[in-house]
């Protein structure tokens, strides 16, 4: 037996039913009741690879417990969002963890603590450049690199 639950409600596994499935009721809304989600990206160790399934985590105000970009910190709202499989030797450790998030809702509520007090600037300025067209996007980071080299 597990050491700690996993309801799939996908394709994989299945041991978990809502009214509707996941194609038809809102995948937001089904992340949304959980306290962790598991994130894992298609593509692994690629710097700047975060899917929407990330972001859906956050929208749902979820912990996401991923595995992906190694650089996933710089798409957080805060330094202690995510918890980041990486960071764990052995599964073990990190079934361990959370469990222990779970039991201790300070710990948990820590890593949500972006809600109350809103997101970094950082993260603020880079959901301001994805909100931008591509093109405007190039534009924009040809601007600042060119900023960058060209001090005034």
């Amino acid at each position: 037996m597990p050491k700690m639950p996993i309801d799939s409600p996908g394709k994989c596994i299945h041991n978990r039913d809502f009214a509707g499935s996941m194609n038809t009721k809102d995948p937001t809304t089904v992340v949304a009741g959980f306290k962790f989600y598991i994130s894992l990206e298609n593509v692994f160790d690629d710097p700047d690879w975060v899917s929407s399934t990330y972001f859906r985590v956050l929208d749902a105000g979820s912990v996401p417990v991923y595995m992906g970009a190694p650089n996933i910190e710089k798409y957080s709202p805060q330094p202690n969002y995510v918890v980041n499989m990486y960071d764990f030797k052995t599964p073990d450790h990190l079934v361990d963890y959370l469990m222990y998030l779970d039991a201790n809702d300070t710990a948990y509520y820590e890593r949500l603590q972006w809600k109350e007090e809103g997101p970094s600037s950082d993260f603020v300025e880079f959901m301001r450049l994805a909100d931008l067209h591509s093109d405007c996007r190039l534009c924009a980071l040809i601007a600042l690199e060119r900023r960058e080299q060209y001090p005034r």
